[in-house]
């Protein structure tokens, strides 16, 4: 994981979208050094949640984690730069980002 950032106030991603959720937080990664987008889903979830990686859901019965991992992956006349995914996991929104950013929320109490 690179960076972690907690999101206050207005919670927008690199697109100007709203995310969901009460409390946001930013990771960004480099998905050809950092094992991935699913690894880096995995990484940021726990983080936010303070759970133990290997005793959460698999990540693979939430999404296809080789389509994942493809979304993002650069052609061969041009990386993907645009583009996001958004799902659920463990009680979270999840958002994706082609840029290598995960976007982490926590619902609203």
């Amino acid at each position: 994981m690179k960076r972690e950032t907690p999101m206050v106030g207005a919670r927008r991603d690199v697109n100007g979208d709203e995310l969901p959720g009460e409390r946001t937080t930013k990771c960004e990664f480099d998905w050809n050094n950092d094992g991935g987008a699913p690894v880096a889903v995995v990484e940021t979830v726990a983080s936010v949640t303070e759970q133990c990686p290997t005793e959460m859901e698999p990540l693979s019965r939430v999404i296809d984690t080789d389509a994942l991992d493809e979304l993002f992956a650069s052609t061969r006349s041009t990386p993907r730069k645009t583009g996001y995914i958004q799902f659920q996991y463990q009680g979270c929104y999840v958002r994706v980002s082609a840029e290598g950013t995960v976007y982490v929320s926590l619902p609203a109490e």
